[in-house]
């Protein structure tokens, strides 16, 4: 019964996570195809989501985050490709909306 509450909850997480990225970024993260394979943007924000949850719990957050040590040392490490991956999906965008602007302007012209 464990199992399959985890396989459950895993799938429903893959899903939003798949909808959020299509609809936000336009992009298809397949974490859904048939083999599960383990997403780098996923699992980032999966622990970056937990360590800031667990902030509530612990006083000190905020001297281990200027100290970058416990969970803040993986958080900032997590954010940095939580980061890098959404820099990318924007620029990626940006770049694609100029095109096709420009695709656009050239037909109407």
């Amino acid at each position: 019964m464990k199992l399959t509450f985890f396989l459950c909850q895993d799938l429903l997480m893959r899903m939003t996570m798949d909808s959020v990225c299509k609809i936000g970024f336009g992009m298809d993260m397949g974490s859904l195809s048939s083999s599960l394979p383990e997403v780098p943007f996923g699992k980032a924000f999966d622990i970056v989501n937990e360590a800031i949850y667990s902030r509530v719990m612990n006083p000190f957050w905020k001297v281990q985050k200027i100290l970058g040590i416990g969970k803040e040392k993986i958080v900032k490490e997590n954010m940095k490709l939580l980061n890098t991956f959404t820099s990318a999906a924007i620029e990626g965008r940006r770049k694609e909306m100029r095109e096709n602007a420009i695709l656009y302007k050239n037909k109407v012209c």
